[in-house]
């Protein structure tokens, strides 16, 4: 693993928790923030997938829920699925989504099968939960060796570089 602010200019692909750390305010949300920026100024080419999108979108919502509603984390998704017009009614998750996708060279890859089957033999080999290997399995296919991301989970795959803040 390697310190992020010292990642040098080429290809990087981005994980849910970069912009997780950002979104929600975590510890490392400066951190995080200034390396979205290095990649808006076209220091960096980053690139990362719809399958992340859902991922921040997802995890947003039910952070918005929580705050909104006032409801327990382990109590959000059932919340949300029995009162399906409280969904309508947040909107820092589409806020969230928009403002990723206007990120300047950052580029969002589309999954398709032969890269979920990829992901499956990535998984087995390394362990990784199948959105973490199918990740891996875009970065792959696309000559992306580095990753920024908070997750440490990612450091058992010997064919990427992990850049953490």
């Amino acid at each position: 693993m390697m310190d992020l602010k010292d990642l040098m200019p080429g290809k990087v692909f981005v994980d849910a928790s970069i912009f997780l750390a950002e979104i929600l305010e975590e510890d490392t949300a400066d951190e995080c923030a200034d390396f979205l920026q290095r990649i808006s100024s076209a220091e960096l080419a980053g690139s990362t997938s719809t399958i992340v999108l859902n991922e921040v979108f997802h995890r947003t919502l039910i952070a918005d829920a929580i705050a909104t509603y006032g409801i327990k984390g382990e109590l959000a998704v059932n919340y949300l699925k029995r009162n399906p017009d409280k969904i309508k009614k947040l909107t820092n998750a589409h806020t969230a989504i928009e403002n990723i996708c206007i990120i300047p060279n950052l580029d969002v890859i589309d999954p398709s099968i032969d890269s979920f089957q990829d992901a499956l033999k990535i998984s087995r080999k390394y362990g990784l939960l199948s959105s973490d290997a199918w990740h891996v399995s875009l970065m792959l296919a696309d000559n992306i060796e580095n990753m920024a991301t908070l997750d440490p989970d990612f450091q058992r795959v010997d064919k990427i570089k992990i850049w953490m803040p």
